[in-house]
C-alpha cells in the first residue's frame, strides 16, 4: 500500500487530506478503509484524472446507498475524476471494492479491487504524470509509460484487464498527452 510518506512526496504533504472524524469512530468501517481515510490519506488532486474538491453532492467522505445488478451497496464517496463530474469514486464498505458511480446514468462499475490498489494507481499514474511534463519528448516517455502499465497490472490485474473499463480509458488519455 501506498505510505503516507509516498503521497506527501509525491503530491505535497498540504495536498494530502485524511477523513474527518467519524461520529461513531474509525472502527465503523474495515480495517483497511480506515487506514486509508483516517491515517495515510488521499491526495486532494491528481490532474485530470481525481479531486477531492467536489461541486454538488456526495461530497467526499460521504456515506450513501447504490444500486447495481446484485442489490445495494453501502459505498463511501473517496472523490470524483473532477470538480463538476457527474461521477464519483466510492468504496464499497461491506466488500471493499472500489467503484465508479455514475450520478446521472444511475451506473455502478468496479474499478479496483481494494481501496489501498486506487490508492496505488492515483500514487503512480500521478508520479508518471508529473514526471511526464518534465519529459522533452514522447521517444522519452513511452517507457516509462509502458512499466507504469506494468507495475498496475502487478498492483491490480483486473483494473486493466478489459479495455472498456474506467482504468484502461484513463491509461489511453494520459499515453496521448
Amino acid at each position: 500500500m501506498a505510505t503516507c510518506q509516498q503521497l506527501a512526496a509525491a503530491f505535497g504533504e498540504t495536498n494530502l487530506v485524511t477523513a474527518p472524524p467519524h461520529p461513531k469512530g474509525e472502527g465503523v468501517f474495515p480495517r483497511e478503509i480506515s487506514e486509508v481515510m483516517f491515517h495515510t490519506g488521499l491526495p486532494g488532486h491528481v490532474p485530470g484524472i481525481f479531486t477531492l474538491r467536489l461541486e454538488g453532492r456526495p461530497k467526499a467522505f460521504n456515506v450513501l446507498t447504490a444500486s447495481d445488478a446484485e442489490g445495494d451497496l453501502d459505498v463511501l464517496c473517496v472523490g470524483a475524476p473532477s470538480a463538476k463530474s457527474s461521477l464519483r469514486y466510492c468504496v464499497d464498505i461491506d466488500h471493499g471494492h472500489v467503484v465508479l458511480i455514475d450520478l446521472e446514468e444511475e451506473s455502478v462499475e468496479l474499478i479496483n479491487n481494494s481501496i489501498s490498489t486506487f490508492l496505488e494507481f492515483l500514487l503512480h499514474i500521478g508520479l508518471f504524470l508529473k514526471s511526464a511534463d518534465d519529459q522533452a519528448n514522447d521517444q522519452q516517455k513511452n517507457p516509462y509509460f509502458d512499466l507504469l502499465v506494468a507495475h498496475l497490472s502487478r498492483v491490480d490485474a483486473f483494473a486493466l484487464k478489459n479495455a472498456q473499463n474506467w482504468w484502461p480509458t484513463i491509461m489511453d488519455r494520459i499515453h496521448g498527452r
